[in-house]
């Protein structure tokens, strides 16, 4: 799975880069992680919001763009990036350069554009469906680690 990618020690800070119907989430909070959902479509925050009543102290959602609010104490951030434009994903990757406490970022689909100091290792391909009623499509799942992280 993803977690087992990003290997997550309990209480760390988890970050969801579009978190959608909050899936991903609920797989975060399962494991004691620290979540924190962003998603700034508000009709997918208020679905997570219905899905995720009731998991706790330790899940913040925000109904915001990812690349337009705080995230900068987050050790673990995921994204579906398949479908990313271009520009996203380079303003993305400037992100996650200047966010010293990210060890570990996985990422579902297009790689990011990272620096010397990440080692991208590729987990394998994931059978996704982005929407209902879409085929399922394999997917690349990319491990960005820092270098004194690499596990």
């Amino acid at each position: 799975t993803i977690f087992q990618a990003l290997a997550p020690r309990p209480g760390e800070l988890f970050v969801d880069l579009g978190c959608g119907g909050g899936n991903v989430c609920a797989e975060a909070l399962k494991r004691k992680q620290r979540v924190l959902g962003i998603e700034r479509n508000p009709e997918l925050f208020h679905a997570a919001q219905a899905f995720l009543s009731g998991d706790g102290a330790d899940l913040e959602l925000r109904c915001a763009d990812f690349l337009e609010t705080d995230w900068s104490e987050a050790e673990l951030a995921y994204m579906a990036s398949a479908r990313f434009p271009d520009s996203l994903l380079e303003a993305l990757s400037r992100r996650v350069e200047e966010t010293p406490s990210l060890r570990a970022v996985a990422c579902l689909g297009r790689p990011l554009e990272l620096g010397e100091c990440w080692v991208n290792e590729i987990r394998g391909r994931w059978p996704v469906v982005w929407n209902p009623g879409e085929q399922v499509q394999q997917e690349t799942l990319h491990l960005y680690l820092r270098l004194a992280e690499r596990i």
